[in-house]
């Protein structure tokens, strides 16, 4: 989850109808967005399918309705529980 911005650089109010895309960028990658949702409703759906299994390192922005991207926000960390099952214990 997360929580959408309230302003814009300048302080001026930012509504949420203002917001025309949420991005999120993961593990380095600063030009294509592993997800980008319209508006900012506070969540991202479906990450365990579009991330790789294990710690994803990730940070977010938002797209305004004139077309600037915000500055990236605080990153976080996702771990992605495979799909498959785990090794069998080493009985001594």
């Amino acid at each position: 989850t997360y929580t959408a911005a309230t302003a814009y650089e300048d302080g001026t109010n930012l509504p949420l109808s203002e917001i025309a895309e949420t991005r999120l960028y993961c593990n380095g990658d600063t030009v294509t967005p592993v997800l980008a949702e319209p508006g900012a409703d506070g969540i991202f759906e479906n990450l365990e399918l579009v991330l790789p299994a294990g710690d994803n390192v990730c940070y977010a922005t938002h797209v305004a309705t004139n077309g600037q991207e915000s500055l990236p926000s605080n990153e976080s960390t996702f771990r992605i529980v495979p799909s498959v099952r785990p090794n069998p214990p080493v009985l001594d």
